[in-house]
Formats: C-alpha cells, sequence, structure tokens
C-alpha cells in the first residue's frame, strides 16, 4: 500500500487507495497557499500535504497536489495531477472533475465504511451529512464539473 500522505490531515472515514501520493512540498520551496473558500490562504509553512474531507476516498495511483483541498465524499479517480480544489460531494475521473454519486449510493458507502469498524450510519449522522451537502452546493457550481456518463460495470 505504498503511498505518501505526510503533513496532511485527513477526515474521519477517509480511504487512500493503494499507491496515492499527496505532494507536501513546493518545487520552489515557496510558502504553500490553500484555498478556503474561494481565497487563497498563505499557511506561512513550506511543507504542507493535502487536506482530506470525511469518507473521501482515492484509487490507486492518485497524485495530489501541495495544499490540495478535497471536500468531504469527494471519490478520486487517477488521471494526472488533481485539481487543488475538489468540492465535496464531487469525484473525479481522467483528470477531470465530474458529478458525484448519488445521495442514496453515498450514504450506502458511508454505512458499509462504517460497518466494517463496527459503527453505524445514524439518521442523525445522516441529517448532519445531507446539511453539509446543502453548505456545499455553491462550491460545487463555482467550478465546472461535468456530468458524470453513466454506465453498466457486470459485478465478479
Amino acid at each position: 500500500h505504498d503511498g505518501f500522505l505526510g503533513h496532511s490531515y485527513l477526515g474521519e472515514w477517509v480511504n487512500w487507495g493503494a499507491a496515492t501520493n499527496a505532494s507536501d512540498l513546493r518545487n520552489d520551496y515557496g510558502l504553500v497557499r490553500v484555498q478556503v473558500d474561494g481565497q487563497l490562504i498563505n499557511t506561512g509553512l513550506n511543507k504542507v500535504g493535502v487536506f482530506f474531507g470525511d469518507h473521501s476516498r482515492t484509487s490507486i495511483g492518485v497524485l495530489l497536489n501541495t495544499g490540495s483541498n478535497i471536500g468531504a465524499f469527494a471519490n478520486l479517480l487517477p488521471g494526472g495531477l488533481l485539481p487543488r480544489n475538489v468540492p465535496a460531494f464531487a469525484s473525479s475521473k481522467n483528470g477531470k472533475l465530474v458529478q458525484g454519486n448519488s445521495w442514496e449510493i453515498l450514504m450506502q458507502i458511508a454505512s458499509v465504511v462504517m460497518q466494517r469498524r463496527q459503527r453505524e450510519l445514524t439518521t442523525e449522522l445522516e441529517q448532519l451529512y445531507q446539511n453539509v451537502f446543502h453548505l456545499t452546493s455553491l462550491h460545487r457550481k463555482k467550478i465546472a464539473i461535468e456530468p458524470e456518463i453513466p454506465f453498466n460495470r457486470k459485478s465478479a
């Protein structure tokens, strides 16, 4: 499961796929700026990994830039260096941001993830996540997110 996530901050229930790597140092050794609510904030640090929201996931071989801000329930697939700002509940495919899974699928996945650790996705927690979804809707609208093209995956 080699990979690197140094100097990163991860929310609860995050799952990093094998060989996911997060840069924590700019090539010019300059101070890292992080985007928060559309504003670039100077951290005053030259080593900052990524900020990763609750229930976000990466698949094998995802590359993340220094100071990336990945929202809750994001689902990242490989495709080159991903954008530094991925809104909550968005996905990436072939290096582009796309609409995330439906609410029902997100909650099914969250429930399975939590059950693996003998925890339960309560009605109250689901309501909290729904509030986060609504509070972050403007972030998704500000960034060009392409509609996902559905495909049928045959199960094994």
